[in-house]
C-alpha cells in the first residue's frame, strides 16, 4: 500500500492556498498612460516527467492533488490528515471505534461548502461511488484485500459517512484519499460506469471532460503536451494565491533540462531528474536552485527472481548474501547521488518514525568482497586465473541484471552493481529493457531486477501479489517471493491497531526480509526538485517538506 508522498507536494498546496501571505508573489504592472499599478495574474509553469496520456495520468502522481482532493490527504512525513473531511478518524476522538467482536467502525464528515468544479456539492454519495470504482479497479498495492475488509458503507446524510469494517485494519483512515478510493463525481460518472464498467477507464472524463474538486480547475488538457489549471474560487480550504498553472508533460530528461536552462519552467514536481542531472542544470541556470526532501520515500533495491530463477542457485540464500556483501553501498551513494542521501539496509528508512523500533532486527550485509568470495566458495565455486568463478563442472555463474530504460539513476546503478558482482567473479550481464506495457517481461526476467521500493510496509511481499500468467501478471511482488510465515506476519501487521504490537510485528517482518535477503537494499533515493528563485512566495523549508516523491507505484 504505497503512499504517494510526492502528492505531499501539496504541502505545496499550503503554499499556493489562501494561508500564504497575501502580498507574497503578486506581480504588478503599470497601466499604460497612468501611474496606476494593477495586479496581473500570477502564473507558474510546472514540469513533470510523464507521458500525459490522461489528466489523471501514470507517472504524474505529484500533480493530482492540484485538481483533485480526497477526504483524506497525507502530511510531509506521510501520515494521514483531514482534507475535505472535517476531522481524521482516530481512536482518541471517538471516530474510530473497535468492537469486542473484532469489527471496527470509522466515521468521516465532509466539510460544509466542499464542491466539485461544476458547482455541485461533494457528498457522501460521491464517496460511496469512489469505493465502488475502487473495488472494480483496485489502485496500486491496495489490491482487493483492503476493499474486502469493508463490510458496508452507511451514508447517514449528505455529509456524514460511517464505514463498517469486518476486522481491524490499521490503515482504515487512508480510505477516501487519492490513494485509496477517492470520492468521484457520481452525478457525472455513475450512468456510464453502470452501462459499461470495463470501458469506463476510457471515458472522456479522464481526458477532455475532467471535473475535480481540488484547489485548481482543469481549464484545458492537451494529451501529451500540457494541462492548463486555473484557481478554483470556491475551494473549501481557501482560494489559491497562484492564479494559473501550466503543467507541461516532458517525459525525456534531456528535454526537461533544456527547458529549465531556457527559463521555460519555474518548478519540477515528482521524479524528474537525477541528482547529477539537477546539479548540471543548476550550474547553467542562474535563477534556479535544487531542493531535496529530508524524507526518504523510496530506495533503490535489487530484487532477485524467486519463481523459476535462472540461474537456479539464486534461490539459495547463501548466494543472495554473497551478492549483498559484494556491493559497496557507500560508494554507490557517492557515485550515483553525488554523496547526497544514504545507503539503505532495510525497508523502513532511518528518517521514518518506525526505524528505531526495528533497527535491532535488521540483518545487515556490510560491504566485504572477501566475505562474498568465501560464501561463493562455500557453494562449491572456485575462482580461476581469469578472475571468474566456476562450478565443479567448469561453468561460469551467469547473472542477468535488468532494469527499465529511461531512468538515469537506475540505468547507472544497474551498470555499477553489475560491475561489483563481476569483481567477485560472477558473469553479471546488465540489461536495460526498453519501456513496455507488457507486464510479463520484467515479471518473468531470469534473475535480478533493479527497481524502486517504498520505505514503508505494504502488501507487495504477499504471495497473493506475485504476478503470474494465471493472473495476467498483475501484482506488485517484484521479487515473486512467496512465504506463508511472511504472509501471516504482513496480514497481522495490517490488523494490529495497537502501535507497540504493530511495531513488534514489523520488527519480525524486517528480520525475515533481511535474513532471507528477499531484496538487496542499495541506497535511499534522493529526488531533487528544480525551483526558480523567482517563486518568492515559496518558503524553502516548507517546500523541502513537499518535494519527496515516488509515484506512486504508489
Amino acid at each position: 500500500m504505497t503512499k504517494r508522498i510526492g502528492v505531499v507536494l501539496l504541502a505545496v498546496l499550503t503554499l499556493l492556498a489562501a494561508c500564504a501571505p497575501q502580498n507574497s508573489a503578486v506581480e504588478t504592472s503599470r497601466r499604460e498612460g497612468s501611474g496606476e499599478r494593477i495586479a496581473t495574474p500570477k502564473r507558474i509553469t510546472v514540469a513533470v516527467r510523464a507521458d500525459g496520456a490522461a489528466v489523471w495520468t501514470t507517472g504524474a502522481d505529484s500533480i493530482i492533488e492540484l485538481f483533485h482532493a480526497g477526504l483524506v490527504n497525507f502530511d510531509p512525513p506521510g501520515d494521514p490528515t483531514a482534507q475535505l473531511a472535517e476531522t481524521l478518524p482516530t481512536i482518541e476522538n471517538g471516530l474510530w471505534k473497535l468492537f469486542p467482536d473484532g469489527r471496527m467502525e470509522t466515521t468521516l464528515t465532509i466539510r460544509e461548502g466542499a464542491r466539485w468544479h461544476d458547482g455541485v456539492p461533494v457528498t457522501t454519495a460521491d464517496a460511496v461511488f469512489g469505493v465502488a470504482l475502487g473495488r472494480e479497479f483496485p489502485q496500486g498495492n491496495f489490491g482487493a484485500s483492503a476493499f474486502a475488509n469493508i463490510e458496508r458503507l452507511d451514508a447517514r446524510d449528505e455529509r456524514t459517512i460511517v464505514v463498517a469494517w469486518k476486522s481491524p485494519y490499521v490503515q482504515a483512515n487512508w480510505l477516501f484519499s487519492n490513494l485509496f478510493a477517492p470520492p468521484l463525481p457520481r452525478h457525472l460518472l455513475e450512468e456510464s460506469f453502470l452501462a459499461d464498467p470495463a470501458g469506463f477507464v476510457n471515458h472522456r472524463y479522464w481526458t477532455t471532460d475532467f471535473v475535480g474538486n481540488g484547489p485548481f480547475m482543469v481549464r484545458e488538457f492537451v494529451p501529451g503536451l500540457h494541462l492548463q489549471l486555473r484557481a478554483f474560487e470556491d475551494y473549501v480550504l481557501g482560494r489559491p494565491q497562484i492564479d494559473e498553472i501550466e503543467v507541461r508533460f516532458i517525459p525525456d530528461a534531456n528535454t526537461l533540462m533544456a527547458n529549465l536552462l531556457a527559463g521555460e519552467i519555474h518548478l519540477t514536481l515528482g521524479a524528474g531528474l537525477s541528482v547529477e542531472q539537477a546539479l548540471r542544470v543548476r550550474e547553467g541556470w542562474s535563477e534556479g536552485e535544487v531542493i531535496y526532501s529530508p524524507y526518504y520515500a523510496t530506495q533503490a533495491v535489487a530484487a532477485p527472481q524467486f519463481l523459476n530463477p535462472d540461474p537456479s542457485i539464486l534461490a539459495n540464500v547463501q548466494l543472495r548474501r554473497a551478492l549483498a556483501h559484494a556491493v559497496d553501498r557507500e560508494e554507490l551513494v557517492q557515485s550515483i547521488q553525488a554523496g547526497i542521501g544514504a545507503p539503505s539496509s532495510s525497508l523502513p528508512a532511518p528518517t521514518g518514525p518506525e526505524f528505531e523500533a526495528v533497527k535491532s532486527s535488521i540483518v545487515d550485509y556490510a560491504y566485504d568482497s572477501r566475505r562474498a568470495s568465501q560464501l561463493l566458495e562455500g557453494l562449491g565455486f572456485t575462482r580461476g586465473p581469469d578472475g571468474m568463478v566456476r562450478d565443479a563442472a567448469g561453468r561460469e555463474l551467469p547473472l542477468p541484471v535488468w532494469t527499465g530504460a529511461g531512468d538515469d539513476v537506475y540505468e547507472r546503478t544497474t551498470l555499477a552493481v553489475s560491475d561489483y558482482w563481476k569483481r567477485v567473479g560472477l558473469a553479471a550481464d546488465p540489461r536495460i529493457v526498453p519501456p513496455t506495457r507488457d507486464a510479463s517481461i520484467l515479471a518473468s526476467r531470469p534473475a535480478m531486477y533493479l527497481t524502486r521500493l517504498r520505505t514503508e510496509l505494504d502488501t507487495r511481499f504477499l504471495s497473493a501479489q506475485i504476478p503470474t500468467q494465471e493472473n495476467g501478471f498483475r501484482g506488485s511482488n517484484d521479487a515473486r517471493y512467496g512465504n506463508p510465515e511472511l504472509d501471516a506476519l504482513v496480514n497481522r501487521y495490517f490488523v494490529t491497531v495497537s502501535r507497540p504490537e504493530r511495531l513488534s510485528t514489523l520488527a519480525e517482518i524486517v528480520r525475515h526480509l533481511t535474513e532471507n535477503v528477499v531484496i538487496i537494499h542499495l541506497f535511499h533515493n534522493v529526488v531533487p526538485q528544480m525551483k526558480s528563485q523567482r517563486l518568492r512566495m515559496w518558503s524553502r523549508a516548507r517546500f523541502e517538506r513537499a518535494s519527496s516523491t515516488p509515484s506512486a507505484g504508489t
